[in-house]
């Protein structure tokens, strides 16, 4: 059934592209005050990140006339993004401000282009369908902030609509919609809480997994990848011991962002497809969802190949693949991921009622190995155990 693809043989021709300007750093949200400059800006957060944006003395004093979109939510949905769409109809800007978590930049990307095809033509469900329709349109340039340490959006040309009413997940992609700056700035997660840290770096570890046994994987994702994962490693339980560590922040902080740039180019894999009905049906945060069954797909992948992951240790510390994949379990295990997915869920039977959803996302076909039903019921049993 299953037809390994070995490490070395993943990726043999590729190319890497990424427009994205990056500044990393504590003290980098520094560098956005020069950026909007005499500019017509439209910030788009939640209302928690705009108050954050508006508390902070680095800064406050650059939101001089911004036009503010705080209506981003966790996971925002088609109809979200077509009444803020609406609410700004008329208005010309000169840039996008995207601050905060995932939610946030994917909501400025969706924004983005609906304001670029003019909503009263076009919604946003055939801007997914049919992503060629920004080819040949002028995009705003969008300054991505995250405030959280996970998804990579900043460097991405990915946005994540959820269309709520069929409990579906929806990609917004288009080359267009990588952000023209990302500020990366650790200290703006050193007061992100508890639950949030750990969902959005289990996030950042997965996805520097699911950019490894991917069929998109190159020598070069293979690398920021190890790294992304050494630090996640480091960081997580860091954190988990002390959420005041700006060390482990600033690890944390690096990680999502390698792991970003790893699947704007690879996209994700199994892990992800296998979350988004988790996410849909249940309410599952997303990065709770996407660590449930990462151990036992890693240890799927080192049964047809115990070579996979030696590009992983030599930067993780581990001596063996074996050994790295027992760590991943202890994270999962760590932050009681099984459980928290099995309650949200009402048990396991619940969740393999969905186990037919979770092929049908195209990040299923970049997955190394053969799938089918059973291969996804084993992983889903194991990982409920």
């Amino acid at each position: 059934m299953i037809s390994p693809v070995r490490s070395e043989q993943i990726g043999s021709n590729w190319n890497f592209f990424n427009s994205t300007s990056i500044h990393f750093g504590r003290g980098a949200r520094k560098s956005l005050g020069a950026l909007t400059s005499g500019k017509k800006i439209l910030a788009v957060a939640s209302v928690r990140g705009r108050a954050q944006f508006n508390a902070d003395p680095l800064l406050r004093s650059v939101d001089l006339g911004f036009r503010w979109i705080t209506s981003v939510t966790e996971n925002p949905g088609l109809q979200d993004i077509e009444d803020a769409a609406t609410e700004i109809k008329g208005t010309n800007f000169d840039a996008i401000v995207a601050f905060g978590g995932g939610s946030a930049i994917d909501f400025a990307k969706g924004l983005c282009a609906m304001l670029a095809v003019g909503q009263e033509a076009v919604n946003l469900r055939s801007v997914i369908e049919l992503p060629g329709l920004l080819d040949s349109l002028p995009l705003l340039p969008i300054y991505a902030i995250p405030t959280t340490a996970g998804t990579g959006s900043e460097v991405t040309p990915f946005a994540t609509v959820w269309d709520h009413s069929n409990k579906k997940k929806l990609s917004l992609v288009n080359k267009a919609l990588y952000p023209e700056v990302a500020i990366i700035d650790p200290a703006l997660t050193d007061t992100l809480p508890a639950q949030a840290t750990f969902s959005s770096g289990l996030d950042a570890l997965n996805q520097a997994l699911e950019s490894i046994w991917n069929k998109n994987s190159s020598s070069v994702t293979r690398e920021l990848a190890a790294r992304a994962v050494a630090l996640s490693l480091y960081a997580l339980p860091a954190l988990h011991a002390n959420l005041s560590d700006q060390g482990a922040r600033d690890s944390m902080a690096e990680a999502a962002l390698l792991a970003g740039l790893c699947i704007s180019q690879t996209k994700t894999s199994v892990c992800h497809s296998i979350s988004y009905p988790l996410t849909a049906r249940f309410g599952i945060s997303h990065g709770i969802a996407v660590a449930f069954t990462m151990r036992e797909v890693m240890a799927r992948c080192l049964a047809h190949d115990p070579e996979f992951f030696d590009s992983v240790l030599s930067k993780s510390g581990h001596i063996s693949a074996s050994s790295l994949c027992e760590e991943i379990g202890r994270i999962v295990e760590l932050f009681g991921v099984a459980n928290q997915v099995l309650e949200s869920a009402g048990g396991l039977a619940a969740i393999l009622e969905h186990k037919h959803e979770m092929l049908a996302s195209e990040r299923a076909n970049n997955f190394v190995l053969e799938l089918d039903e059973g291969f996804i019921e084993e992983v889903i049993r194991a990982s409920s155990r």
